[in-house]
């Protein structure tokens, strides 16, 4: 809450599964004070038996969930507690290898990065040298089934992008493992297309 407060942040969110492992589905918010206030003008979309003025408990139950995932999430704390370091080296060693795999991925792919190293925290954005969107669908598909890799591909601004998350257990050599089958892929990719016949032309321009 001290890092909020020296921030002046409004409003603040995030997915534990992948920041604290929790089970997949959680997920925090956070609200200042004043910001409550400004929340309380709109009702939650179904009302918790909190009653009178609880932003918590008006937001916390939606009777359409399991709540199972959230019971770990003590657990989950406990877990990363044990991890080698504190959480102030944890964050670091995340913004230094998020840093370091932006760099060496645009490298390696001839693109850039979208942000600078300054404004990166334990995540990055990477151009992708792919030459459509169907080409980026067919990498992608094939990373999951191929090689057990889910990644995140997106297009953005007529360029295609992707997100590169950075939590303590992945390393400079997943990385560079990653690079190595994407390049390849791509080359196959692009293999298999100048290999492919030419489309037929149209019934009308045969007339």
């Amino acid at each position: 809450m001290t890092l909020y407060a020296r921030a002046r942040a409004c409003v603040d969110t995030g997915n534990l599964h992948k920041w604290l492992y929790s089970p997949k589905g959680t997920a925090m918010l956070w609200a200042s004070p004043e910001f409550q206030q400004v929340c309380a003008i709109v009702p939650p979309v179904l009302s918790s038996e909190s009653g009178g003025d609880n932003f918590s408990g008006d937001f916390e139950y939606t009777g359409t969930r399991d709540y199972t995932g959230y019971c770990a999430i003590p657990a989950a704390f406990r877990f990363r507690d044990s991890l080698p370091g504190n959480t102030a080296l944890q964050r670091e060693y995340g913004h230094h290898l998020a840093a370091w795999g932006g760099r060496y991925l645009a490298q390696r792919f001839g693109t850039r990065t979208m942000e600078p190293s300054s404004m990166t925290g334990w995540i990055t954005n990477i151009e992708l040298p792919m030459r459509d969107g169907e080409q980026m669908a067919r990498i992608k598909a094939k990373l999951l089934s191929e090689h057990y890799t889910n990644v995140t591909f997106y297009s953005w601004a007529g360029k295609f992008w992707q997100r590169l998350s950075c939590p303590v257990y992945v390393g400079k050599e997943e990385l560079e493992t990653y690079a190595d089958r994407t390049l390849a892929l791509i080359a196959q990719d692009e293999e298999q297309l100048l290999a492919a016949p030419a489309a037929a032309p149209a019934e009308a321009n045969r007339l």
